[in-house]
């Protein structure tokens, strides 16, 4: 699992777009919000492995003598999903723990960030985002197309336009199709990584515009440089991309 989401994180653009993760930034704990995200959605990814390892070991049970069987092609992969409240549930309760860390009285942090969160606060925010693009909330690669324009709008200071996410949505579906490892995933596996990327990205968009009506331009360019860091940790560096009718590319247009 731990390899799926990291592709999700890649630019998918080429190797020449990756960017080293680097020491983790941020400006004070209430505007923590997603910016350490690229470690904490890796380890929130377990439990996919988990789930993943349970079901090959009961195979593996039922089935004692291997059989030889031709080699068969994987379905091309699917990112849409049917959800499940079980789900929301858990991926609610680790984002609000994540929240409340460094808080003196985590438990009514904690209590705090799930109250928001059972009143949509988050989601409808990222829903926002959804549906000003044309993109679904119950597929993974519309989702993650969503997450990319919300970070580029945090990192370069302007809105992708409808087209230019619609082609990195293009993009990401092209890059994914034939993935065996994605192609494994269930329901389950791409409702939480889908989630996952709802809500810190809607808050560390949050974080953003509260900096932004403050005005504070040096605080502001540390926390995008924080959020390019720590949220694509693997890339692509968006103040070193263009987004073109391709999706991202390395290529920048000149300045006039």
């Amino acid at each position: 699992m731990r390899t799926k989401l990291k592709c999700l994180l890649i630019g998918l653009a080429g190797a020449s777009l990756l960017a080293p993760a680097q020491a983790q930034w941020s400006p004070s704990p209430t505007l923590d919000m997603g910016v350490n995200y690229g470690q904490m959605a890796l380890s929130q990814s377990a439990i996919g492995g988990t789930r993943a390892l349970s079901k090959s070991s009961n195979k593996a049970i039922e089935s004692p003598t291997p059989s030889v069987s031709p080699a068969k092609k994987n379905p091309p992969f699917n990112p849409r999903f049917k959800s499940d409240p079980k789900v929301s549930k858990l991926v609610d309760q680790r984002f609000a723990r994540y929240l409340a860390s460094d808080q003196p009285n985590e438990e009514e942090a904690v209590a705090m960030v799930m109250r928001d969160l059972e009143a949509g606060h988050y989601r409808a925010d990222f829903k926002k985002l959804l549906d000003a693009n044309g993109l679904a909330s119950n597929d993974l690669i519309d989702v993650t197309a969503a997450h990319y324009a919300a970070l580029w709008e945090v990192v370069r200071g302007t809105a992708l336009t409808r087209a230019q996410v619609t082609s990195i949505r293009n993009q990401l579906r092209k890059a994914m199709r034939d993935d065996p490892e994605l192609g494994a995933m269930d329901d389950a596996d791409r409702q939480e990584i889908a989630e996952t990327f709802m809500l810190h990205t809607a808050a560390a968009l949050g974080g953003y515009r509260t900096l932004q009506a403050r005005g504070d331009k040096k605080l502001l360019a540390q926390y995008r440089d924080g959020v390019q860091r720590n949220m694509l940790p693997d890339g692509p560096d968006l103040k070193s991309v263009s987004v073109n009718s391709g999706g991202f590319t390395s290529a920048v247009p000149a300045r006039h």
